[in-house]
């Protein structure tokens, strides 16, 4: 029987080069550890091996990312209590003349800047200081409250969190 289990940990957990990822992705999304104490740790484990583990997690935590922006873009749908109609913003135009063109040219200008050097969300969740203290370490509350400010993070937040479990 030990002979059994010790294929199957070499098998999942013996390499750790073939190990699966999402294991340290989950300590990546909790905000008491980010990714600089999970590249710490693989360093201290692995030793040699240790950063290049970090650096395949690191790649695959932006993929996965990038798949969930992908299907959030997706979902967001239009509702027309919420949206307005190209006819409705050319009404607005026309009524407020070149002081409404105005808004629009500088709203335009504004997220062209935006657009060429604003940081990902996933960048600026892992750039911000690491929280030391998290009411009743309940990891998913504080994701529940700072879901306005990492909306995309937040939706993937319980499906990799539920993981380990």
């Amino acid at each position: 029987m030990a002979n059994k289990m010790k294929e199957k940990f070499d098998k999942y957990l013996g390499d750790p080069e073939k190990m699966n990822k999402m294991i340290f992705i989950s300590c990546v999304l909790d905000p008491r550890y980010k990714f600089d104490s999970v590249s710490f740790a693989l360093a201290k484990m692995f030793e040699e091996k240790g950063p290049i583990i970090a650096k395949g997690v690191h790649t695959y935590m932006t993929s996965l990312f990038d798949e969930y922006v992908k299907s959030y873009s997706k979902d967001k749908v239009c509702r027309p209590s919420s949206c307005l109609s190209n006819s409705s913003l050319d009404t607005m135009e026309t009524s407020n003349g070149s002081f409404g063109s105005f808004f629009e040219e500088l709203k335009r200008h504004k997220a062209g800047i935006r657009g060429l050097d604003s940081k990902s969300e996933l960048e600026k969740y892992l750039t911000e200081e690491v929280e030391n203290e998290i009411a009743d370490n309940n990891i998913l509350l504080w994701w529940k409250v700072n879901s306005p400010r990492f909306l995309i993070l937040a939706e993937m937040d319980p499906d990799v969190l539920s993981i380990p479990i």
